[in-house]
C-alpha cells in the first residue's frame, strides 16, 4: 500500500521519524484544503483504519491533509488565564469554534497583543513582511557563523526574536524559519521573549498543534516553562510579588491552558500525527519529567536537528543546552494531575480504541501517558492499564493469542502496559493472557519481543519463577528460531532478583546438549557463544552469545562457565580476545565479584602462549588494555613479566609498543618500585574518576 512507507520494516521502539520530517505541504494537498471538499475526519478514520491483524499501523497517507480534522473559526480568540474554561469547544463537532476577541479582555496576564496571526486574509504589505523576515533569519544564520562572545549572543538573540512579534506563529510554521527560531528560544535566557512566544501561541492552538514545523517549537516552550518552574512551590508560598513569581505563574498558567485544549480535543489530536507529539510533550510537563526516559524523539529527528545547527552555526559559541536538557520535577501542581486524569478517563471512553493503540503516533500518547501516571498517578495509571487490558486484549486470533500480541506498534504499548503495573497486576495479566499464549509468542517475531520486556520489568520473584518455568520448557524452540534476545532477558533477571540462576543454567545447557556428561559440560561457552548444538573446528561467536556469557559471569555460582573458560584452548581465548564482541567476554571475567582470583590468575597464565597474536592485533590490543586496567597489582606483575619475554617482538609492532608503552614496561624492568606507584596512582585517579 502507498501508505506503507511511512513506517519501519523491523521492530523498533521509536515513532517513524519520516512522519516527524519538517516538510512543506504538497501542492495537491493546499489545493484540496483551499477548495473546502476535504473529507470529514470520522471519514477519513473509516477510510484509513485498519484492523489489528494488519501488517502497517493505523495511519493517514501522505497527500491527506490532516489539518483539516482541527478547524477553527476565523475569529479571534480572547485568553486569559482566569477564563480557560470559558472557550467554547464543540465535543459533538469536528471543528474547534471560538469566541471573538473582546478587547475588554486585553489586560490580562499575556499583555497587550495583538493577534495578527490570525487574520484569514493578510494584506500585501503584511505578506510582504513576512517574506523579508524569513530573508532577515536567514541573513542571522550567516551573522552566528561567525562566532559572538556570550554576552553578545544573549542581546543579539533577544533583539533578533523582538522582531517576530505580531508573526511568531506564521514564522513558527515555515520550515526554515522554525529551525532558526527553535535554535535561537533554546538559547535565550529572557523570560519575556518565551511568554512572547507563549502570548501568541495560545491564540492559535490548533495550528501550533498540527503544523509540522510549528510543534517543534511548541514542544520546546513547554520544555521552557517546565524548566523554569521547578521551585514553583516556594516561589508562590511568597507573601511579596517579584518578577520570578510573576513568571512562574504565568508559565504554569500557560501549560494549564494548552493541556485544557488537548483535554477537550484529545480524540482529534490523537488522529494527527503531529499533534500526537505535541500531546506527548503537554503529558510530560504535566508529569513534571521531561527527562529522556519519557521523550519519544527518534534518533533522526535528533540528528536532523543537530545537522542544522552544525550547518549554520559551525563552532559559533551558542550553548543551546539549558532549555533542552532533562528536567524531573520533585512534585507538581495538583490541578496538573487532574488533567492528567481527564486524559485516562477519556482515552477508557473512546470507540475503537483498538485503531488508537495500533496507530504508531497515538500509541506513542499512550506510553508516555502510563509511563507519567504510573510516577505520579499509581491508582489512575492501575485502572487505566485494566481497563486498556479488557478493551484491546480481548480480540484473539486462531492460536488463541490477543491479536494485539502480535502487531507491530501495539506490542510497545503492552509492554509499557507491564512496566508501568504493580506486582498485582503483573500477576493477574500473567495468567489472564500470557500463559496460554507463551508457546506462540516465544516464537512469534513480534510477541518474542513482549516476553523479553516482561521478564526485564518483572518485579515478584514468586512471578518470575512461575515465568521461568513456564518458558524453560520451550527453550529448544526458542533456539530454532533464532530469538535469542530472550535468554539475556532471562539472565537479566536472574540476576536482578538473585534467584533461578541454576535452573536457568541447568535449561539453556540442556537446550545446546551440554548437560549430560559432565564432560561435555566444558564445551559451554563455545556452544554459548555461538549458541551451536554440537562441537565446531572453530568457535563461532555472535553478539546475543557474547552478552549471555557476560551476564552469567554475574551469577552468583558461575563455577561451570568459569571451568569452561579456563579449559579453552590458547587458540581459541586468541581467537575470542582479538573478536570485537567477544572480548567483552574476558573484560567480563576479570570484573565479576563471584569469579575467584585463582581464577583470575589463571586466565592471565592461558593467555601467556598466545599473548603475542593477541597484542599485535588492533581489537587484541585494546582487549588487553582494558583487562589491565581491572586486574590487582600483583596479577599486572605477571602479566608485565608475560610481555617483558615478548618485549622484541612487539616492539616491531604498533599495537603491540603501544601496549608496552600502557603497561610501563620501561619502568617494570628498570625500577619496579617506581613502577608500582604509578600503577597505584593511575588506579586511584581512575577510581576518583568512576566515583565522580
Amino acid at each position: 500500500m502507498g501508505d506503507q512507507d511511512l513506517f519501519f520494516e523491523d521492530r523498533k521502539g521509536k515513532i517513524n521519524s519520516k512522519q516527524r520530517k519538517r516538510k512543506l505541504k504538497s501542492q495537491e494537498a493546499k489545493d484540496v484544503c483551499n477548495s473546502g471538499e476535504m473529507e470529514t475526519t470520522e471519514e477519513l478514520r473509516k477510510k484509513h483504519s485498519k484492523s489489528l491483524y494488519h501488517k502497517g499501523p493505523n495511519s493517514y497517507p501522505r497527500s491527506v491533509d490532516k489539518r483539516n480534522s482541527l478547524e477553527y473559526s476565523k475569529d479571534n480568540e480572547s485568553y486569559s488565564p482566569q477564563n480557560r474554561g470559558n472557550l467554547d469547544y464543540r465535543k459533538n463537532s469536528n471543528s474547534f469554534q471560538r469566541k471573538k476577541y473582546n478587547k475588554n479582555d486585553r489586560d490580562n496576564n499575556y499583555g497587550n497583543y495583538s493577534n495578527k496571526n490570525s487574520d484569514a486574509s493578510e494584506p500585501p504589505e503584511k505578506d510582504k513582511k513576512l517574506s523579508e523576515l524569513v530573508s532577515y533569519y536567514e541573513k542571522i544564520l550567516q551573522t552566528l557563523k561567525t562566532g559572538l562572545s556570550k554576552d553578545e549572543t544573549e542581546i543579539f538573540v533577544s533583539n533578533v526574536l523582538q522582531e517576530t512579534e505580531g508573526y511568531e506563529v506564521k514564522l513558527s510554521s515555515h520550515r526554515f524559519s522554525s529551525h532558526c527560531i527553535e535554535l535561537l528560544l533554546a538559547v535565550s535566557n529572557d523570560p519575556a521573549i518565551s511568554r512572547q512566544f507563549m502570548a501568541a501561541f495560545a491564540l492559535e492552538k490548533e495550528e501550533i498543534c498540527t503544523n509540522a514545523n510549528a510543534t517543534h517549537i511548541t514542544e520546546l516552550l513547554l520544555n521552557i516553562a517546565v524548566q523554569n518552574i521547578q521551585n514553583w512551590s516556594s516561589v508562590l508560598e511568597q507573601n511579596e510579588e517579584s518578577a520570578e513569581k510573576e513568571n512562574v505563574s504565568y508559565f504554569i498558567s500557560w501549560i494549564s491552558d494548552l493541556a485544557e485544549f488537548v483535554v477537550e480535543n484529545f480524540c482529534s489530536c490523537l488522529q494527527n500525527q503531529y499533534a500526537c507529539h505535541v500531546v506527548c510533550s503537554v503529558i510530560r510537563a504535566l508529569g513534571g519529567d521531561m527527562s529522556s526516559a519519557t521523550d519519544s524523539i527518534s534518533k533522526r529527528s535528533a540528528e536532523h536537528k543537530k545537522e542544522f545547527r552544525q550547518q549554520y552555526t559551525g563552532d559559533s559559541t551558542l550553548e543551546v543546552k539549558q532549555h533542552t536538557a532533562s528536567v524531573v520535577l520533585e512534585s507538581t501542581p495538583k490541578f496538573f494531575c487532574k488533567f492528567l486524569k481527564k486524559m485516562s478517563k477519556t482515552l477508557l471512553t473512546i470507540e475503537g480504541i483498538v485503531d488508537y493503540v495500533t496507530d504508531s503516533s497515538s500509541a506513542t500518547v499512550i506510553e508516555t501517558l502510563l509511563c507519567i501516571l504510573k510516577k505520579r498517578i499509581p491508582k489512575r495509571c492501575k485502572k487505566l492499564i485494566s481497563g486498556l487490558a479488557t478493551n484491546v486484549f480481548s480480540e484473539r486470533n486462531d492460536n488463541g493469542i490477543p491479536k494485539a500480541f502480535t502487531h507491530r506498534n501495539c506490542s510497545f504499548v503492552v509492554e509499557k502496559m507491564f512496566e508501568a503495573a504493580d506486582e498485582e497486576l503483573q500477576q493477574h495479566l500473567w495468567n489472564e493472557y500470557f500463559t496460554d499464549s507463551l508457546e506462540s509468542l516465544v516464537t512469534h517475531s513480534v510477541g518474542n519481543f513482549i516476553i523479553q520486556r516482561l521478564f526485564d520489568v518483572v518485579e515478584s520473584k514468586a512471578l518470575f519463577e512461575l515465568m521461568n518455568e513456564k518458558v524453560g520448557t520451550v527453550f529448544g524452540k526458542i533456539l530454532s528460531c533464532r530469538y535469542y534476545g530472550l535468554f539475556i532477558s532471562i539472565a537479566g533477571a536472574c540476576n536482578r532478583l538473585k534467584t533461578q540462576q541454576a535452573q536457568f543454567m541447568k535449561n539453556i545447557m540442556h537446550s545446546l546438549q551440554c548437560l549430560e556428561p559432565e564432560e561435555k559440560q566444558i564445551q559451554l561457552v563455545s556452544r554459548l557463544l555461538g549458541f551451536q548444538v554440537s562441537d565446531q573446528p572453530k568457535i563461532s561467536i555472535c553478539l546475543q552469545g557474547s552478552l549471555l556469557v557476560q551476564a552469567i559471569l554475574k551469577f552468583q555460582k558461575p563455577i561451570k562457565v568459569v571451568n569452561s573458560v579456563l579449559n579453552m584452548k590458547p587458540q581459541e581465548l586468541g581467537h575470542l580476545a582479538r573478536h570485537m564482541q567477544g572480548c567483552h567476554v574476558l573484560n567480563a571475567f576479570l570484573s565479576s565479584s563471584t569469579v575467584g582470583e585463582k581464577s583470575k590468575d589463571k586466565l592471565i597464565q592461558s593467555l601467556k602462549p598466545c599473548i603475542i597474536d593477541i597484542a599485535s592485533d588492533r581489537n587484541g590490543s585494546l582487549t588487553l588494555s582494558r583487562m589491565w586496567m581491572l586486574l590487582t597489582m600483583k596479577q599486572k606483575s605477571s602479566m608485565a613479566q608475560i610481555l617483558v619475554q615478548e618485549e622484541k617482538t612487539l616492539n616491531g609492532n604498533n599495537n603491540g609498543n603501544v601496549l608496552l608503552k600502557k603497561c610501563g614496561i620501561f619502568y617494570f624492568k628498570k625500577n619496579i618500585e617506581k613502577w608500582r606507584e604509578i600503577q597505584n596512582n593511575l588506579s586511584q585517579s581512575r577510581n576518583f574518576n568512576k566515583r565522580m
